[in-house]
């Protein structure tokens, strides 16, 4: 259990800079899959949509005050 913890730690930390391509998320599920480990696959893909989420709010949360402040000044 914690190799799997560390494992998804180090994942998070090297995925946040990949997460915008959809083809490596897919890909990675692809390899879990064919190695006959579906529950492994089903909480890899289930870790990376919340890292989507997240990743998505930040940047709405970024566009949203960037739309106050240009609003605000014109």
């Amino acid at each position: 259990m914690i190799i799997f913890l560390t494992f998804f730690f180090f994942l998070n930390f090297i995925l946040r800079f990949f997460l915008r391509e959809k083809i490596l998320k897919f890909f990675f599920i692809f390899i879990f899959n064919l190695k006959n480990k579906k529950i492994f696959g089903i909480i890899f893909f289930s870790f990376l949509k919340y890292n989507c989420w997240i990743s998505k709010t930040k940047e709405s949360l970024k566009d949203s005050y960037f739309k106050k402040i240009y609003f605000q000044e014109t």
